[in-house]
């Protein structure tokens, strides 16, 4: 049995952490480089999908997400709805954490109202539906939820990552041990970090599912693109991730090299001031349109206007060489149940310059855009080309690009006309929708990322419907009805979902069993 190291193991010296990665591996080690280290293993709070692709493979969720998007057992291994607002999981027999605690019904109780009660939880979005965790016996819940919320389930393989009860809960919810010490029951097991440096994973023997090929993964922080691409090159790693796109050409043309992708489901997107009035300073005025002018954004023509005026096919093939889907849709590059794929591509300068001129800005407008570095992959240079598309029509755009911090603490202050945000969540529709463009003007309350502050009634009828009614045509029909809405009313501007890319040595292969993450048990040794 693999048991937790503790506090000592993972706070070796940086010696020992050396001769761990040195010594001679009694089985196959896999090498890789990442952009960032995580910023703790709180399962959680993580808010970046950097932080997901490390920290699923120590923890587990009860849902997991196949290729398609659809929900399938993690470690419940069945679920069904008793009644509107009741849904029943079945969990995986025998399943234990790596410090050889057991996973049982109690436990999932416990790690889902902590979740849905800590403010701090991001996963807390995907909660709140919850009013109670009933424990039925050892290995069923029953989940109590208000009103009808046939997307749990989804919603389910977006949060809720296990821990154990007996490392780290108290009444704040998980205590500081779980930030440094993460215990989970995945394929993988933390066995010694160096922030901002490097982590080992070991792989957990115990573990209920197909065992990885890599018994022990060695992760090194390398936050320059070129030089992960040098390291991989020259034997150093065994993969990288989000490869500068320049390079992917190079990295694929190398001998014992190869690039692959996986489709992802990060919507990378504009939001629009729809809220105040006219220009100046924030918050009562609208920072980059002139001052005391009308605001041109409260008009959904405008908004339709922008949005026909990106090229998108060119901002995908051009900046991105191939690593995005195009869409002005807020829909998965893969069709679901309900949801039209992404990949539509509308643009017509001819009709954004006539939309313009309809609604009263014939000669355009000027505004500025607040961009949030890390948002999105190459987030400046694709406002650049967005600004020359816009320009064509008439509308200035002036790219900020602050400190991170000073961006951040801009668009939580709505200090900003304009700025790109990204959802990684869309195969929960009405809970990403909500979040992106949906709002309660009577109680003064907005989706979670509507930082435009967009409200539209027809827009949140549609919501209300796919969110609850009981009737899964319906729900559809109401989808279908909500993406016209979308495309008439412009709430945000979708530019593209982005692919996961990933350079890799000829001898792995990724087996994807998920959505836009790549855990380490994807990589597998090519037969």
């Amino acid at each position: 049995m693999t048991h937790h190291p503790g506090g000592r193991a993972l706070a070796v010296s940086a010696l020992l952490f050396a001769l761990l990665l040195s010594a001679t591996a009694w089985a196959e080690t896999l090498r890789v480089a990442v952009t960032s280290d995580v910023i703790d293993w709180h399962p959680g709070r993580t808010r970046s999908a950097a932080d997901s692709v490390l920290l699923d493979n120590v923890y587990e969720r009860l849902v997991a997400l196949d290729a398609s998007g659809a929900p399938v057992p993690e470690l419940a291994s069945s679920w069904q709805a008793l009644g509107p607002e009741v849904w029943e999981f079945r969990l995986r027999e025998s399943v234990r954490f790596t410090n050889g605690e057991a996973f049982d019904a109690t436990v999932a109780q416990r790690n889902l109202l902590t979740q849905r009660d800590d403010f701090r939880a991001a996963s807390r979005t995907w909660l709140r539906s919850i009013t109670d965790v009933e424990v039925t016996d050892a290995l069923t819940v029953r989940i109590h939820t208000a009103g009808h919320v046939p997307e749990l389930p989804v919603a389910l393989a977006w949060s809720g990552r296990m821990a154990p009860l007996g490392h780290g809960f108290d009444a704040d919810g998980y205590a500081a041990r779980l930030l440094l010490e993460p215990v989970g029951t995945g394929p993988y097991r933390l066995a010694a970090w160096e922030r901002g440096r490097s982590l080992l994973l070991e792989r957990s023997d115990d573990w209920w599912g197909e065992a990885p090929d890599a018994h022990r993964v060695e992760v090194r922080v390398v936050p320059d693109a070129s030089e992960r691409a040098a390291a991989l090159l020259a034997g150093d790693v065994d993969m990288i991730d989000d490869p500068d796109p320049s390079d992917l050409e190079r990295l694929a043309a190398a001998p014992g090299t190869r690039v692959e992708s996986v489709p992802g489901q990060r919507l990378v997107y504009l939001f629009l001031d729809s809220f105040r009035a006219h220009g100046g300073a924030a918050p009562e005025g609208s920072p980059g349109v002139t001052v005391g002018a009308l605001n041109p954004l409260l008009d959904a023509r405008v908004r339709r206007a922008l949005s026909l005026a990106i090229d998108r096919t060119a901002l995908a093939t051009r900046v991105h060489h191939g690593t995005v889907t195009p869409t002005d849709l807020p829909a998965l590059p893969v069709a679901t149940a309900g949801a039209a794929p992404a990949g539509t591509v509308a643009h017509d300068p001819h009709q954004a310059r006539a939309l313009l001129a309809e609604a009263g800005f014939p000669e355009g407008f000027t505004l500025s855009i607040v961009v949030l570095e890390g948002q999105a992959p190459q987030a400046i240079a694709t406002l650049e080309a967005i600004a020359a598309d816009w320009q064509a029509v008439g509308v200035v755009l002036a790219i900020d690009a602050p400190d991170p911090l000073d961006a951040a603490r801009r668009y939580s202050q709505l200090d900003a006309s304009a700025g790109m945000l990204s959802w990684g969540g869309l195969s929960a529709r009405v809970t990403a929708w909500r979040g992106m463009f949906g709002s309660d003007p009577s109680a003064g309350t907005y989706g979670g990322q509507n930082v435009g502050r967009y409200a539209g009634p027809e827009i949140n009828a549609l919501l209300t419907v796919i969110a609850s009614d009981l009737d899964a045509g319906r729900r559809d029909d109401a989808s279908q009805a909500l993406l016209a809405a979308f495309t008439r009313e412009t709430p945000v501007v979708p530019l593209f979902v982005v692919d996961t890319v990933r350079a890799l040595d000829e001898r792995w292969t990724i087996v994807a069993t998920g959505l836009e993450l790549v855990p380490f048990r994807d990589l597998r040794l090519r037969r």
